[in-house]
């Protein structure tokens, strides 16, 4: 899907837990199968679509947040060795698409019923399930559920100084980036990413010794690219990870 799409979809979504009675139109389903089938070409990721959502929330599950009429799950799965990262990244690019498409979605880590979408899903030998994003279409008000929730996450964008240093000749569309990672949403309700920019490069770890956020710090690095205006590749050089942009101003 087009990346101008994509960033300004950063700005419009809200994470959604209750959702209207009501399936995906056929044309959303079809676009988003396709964004997915894309994906896992291009990463090797095994992630799947599956319909009928609510079966893997009609429990209440961990206690940490209620889903009602979910109309899909997107199950991010991969083979063993894909880093987490990966699978931050890619989902998030369904989630943006999702909302150029009109359907709201809410990242969930743990709260759902794994054995269940595990019983549905088409797993290769040694793959395993991450994560699933809910997906429906929400109403205009908000839920009592969904406005605890909002209340306990504390869903306000992040304050930039506590995600990024700013140093002497930080360019605009550092700037930018690090708006739209203030605006990224947590797979796990933690936002545990710093950003830097030294010597004309930008990097990026985890914070406090954080080794579980793998799919915030792949979240945040899409949000970063596509706030920034740039693409690229990101390489691991000890615990963090250095951007090389290859494509700008798109």
């Amino acid at each position: 899907m087009d990346r101008r799409k994509l960033r300004s979809a950063i700005y419009r979504r809200h994470s959604r837990r209750a959702f209207a009675d009501k399936p995906l139109s056929a044309r959303a389903e079809q676009v988003l199968k396709g964004e997915i089938a894309r994906i896992n070409k291009k990463s090797g990721l095994h992630i799947q679509y599956l319909a009928q959502g609510s079966r893997f929330f009609n429990r209440l599950a961990g206690g940490y947040g209620m889903f009602k009429n979910v109309q899909a799950v997107i199950a991010l799965v991969g083979p063993p060795d894909t880093p987490r990262i990966a699978m931050g990244y890619c989902g998030e690019e369904l989630v943006l698409a999702a909302t150029v498409l009109g359907v709201d979605s809410c990242w969930v880590g743990a709260t759902y019923h794994k054995k269940d979408v595990k019983d549905c899903v088409k797993l290769a030998p040694g793959e395993a399930l991450c994560a699933v994003i809910a997906l429906g279409y929400a109403g205009p008000k908000r839920s009592l559920t969904e406005r605890l929730m909002l209340k306990f996450a504390h869903r306000k964008p992040k304050k930039l100084p506590r995600l990024f240093n700013e140093v002497q000749g930080t360019p605009k569309s550092f700037m930018r980036g690090m708006e739209a990672v203030g605006r990224m949403p947590s797979a796990l309700n933690r936002k545990a990413v710093y950003f830097t920019f030294e010597r004309g490069h930008v990097a990026v770890a985890l914070t406090g010794g954080d080794k579980s956020g793998g799919l915030d710090l792949g979240i945040a690095m899409l949000h970063f690219e596509l706030g920034a205006g740039l693409a690229g590749r990101w390489e691991k050089q000890g615990e963090r990870y250095l951007f090389y942009p290859e494509l700008n101003n798109y």
